[in-house]
């Protein structure tokens, strides 16, 4: 049975839309809600670390270090989900420079979702927000990038081991 033209199209095209709905509904997210999301994860790290030998100021900092860090991983890795399923979105389409074309339009897109921001209560568009979506991005279509490849090389070897 062979597949309609438009199923693999389709197919990749479901995830990149759920990436990017949830990435605009955290960005919708008012700063106390954004935070609020931010401290459980936060708070769970935290809690299973030993904090025990620490002085308040100390605690303070590595309480102060982990929340921000939950904050930046989530930037990071939400648009690294993005570029992933951009480009292989992308891919079904396109032939040459995808990765180009994934990175541009990450870029765009991170930096419209930091201006969304500007709208949201308590929120603000941060220029390093911009970079680390777009670092994400980055990653994520470097990781199908190598994926690609290694698929592709695996089918080569096994159609070279038929032949011979």
């Amino acid at each position: 049975m062979r597949k309609s033209k438009y199923f693999y199209p389709l197919l990749t095209l479901i995830p990149l839309i759920l990436v990017a709905l949830m990435i605009f509904g955290f960005s919708a997210q008012t700063g106390d809600e954004s935070e609020g999301l931010s401290r459980k994860v936060a708070y769970w790290i935290i809690d299973n670390a030993d904090t025990s030998g620490m002085t308040p100021r100390e605690f303070e900092d590595f309480e102060y270090a982990v929340l921000h860090g939950v904050r930046k991983a989530a930037h990071f890795s939400e648009f690294a989900a993005f570029g992933f399923f951009l480009m292989l979105h992308l891919s079904t389409y396109v032939r040459r420079k995808t990765w180009l074309i994934s990175g541009i339009i990450s870029l765009f897109y991170a930096s419209a979702d930091e201006f969304h921001q500007l709208f949201v209560s308590d929120r603000a568009m941060q220029l390093t927000d911009v970079c680390i979506d777009f670092s994400g991005a980055v990653v994520g279509i470097a990781v199908l990038c190598l994926l690609m490849f290694l698929i592709k090389k695996k089918r080569n070897k096994r159609i070279n081991d038929q032949g011979n």
